[in-house]
């Protein structure tokens, strides 16, 4: 029967550390949310990090998916991004880039040439 006294005892310290796991340097528990999910391990968001010499595929298409857009704008938005590349390389990377993607449509609205991507999902629904 002694064995039952340090039994709560125990408890009653599981039950301390547990809702004191999160405590500041002053030694008050902070407030969790109601609900937070304690056996989940904490989710960490990876910072965007966008590189300021290099064009990649994945960025024209985000551009290209969106809406048509001329060359010219297509410069612009790549030229405010990555100011510390020459206009001549971005021109020439973009160039590459358009000329290996299958997928680019080209026309033509009031004599400007328009780039886009051809929709795959619409010629499958059609």
């Amino acid at each position: 029967m002694a064995a039952e006294p340090s039994d709560t005892i125990m408890a009653e310290d599981d039950e301390e550390t547990t809702a004191g796991i999160a405590k500041k340097e002053s030694g008050k528990p902070q407030k969790r949310a109601a609900d937070e999910d304690l056996s989940a391990p904490p989710v960490v968001k990876k910072p965007k990090v966008e590189s300021t010499t290099c064009i990649t595929e994945e960025e024209v298409r985000k551009y290209l998916e969106r809406k048509p857009i001329t060359s010219k704008e297509l410069m612009k938005k790549f030229s405010s991004k990555k100011p510390d590349m020459e206009k001549k390389m971005i021109v020439s990377i973009l160039g590459e880039i358009i000329k290996h993607m299958k997928d680019v449509n080209q026309f033509k609205i009031e004599g400007k040439l328009y780039l886009s991507l051809k929709m795959a999902d619409q010629a499958t629904v059609a």
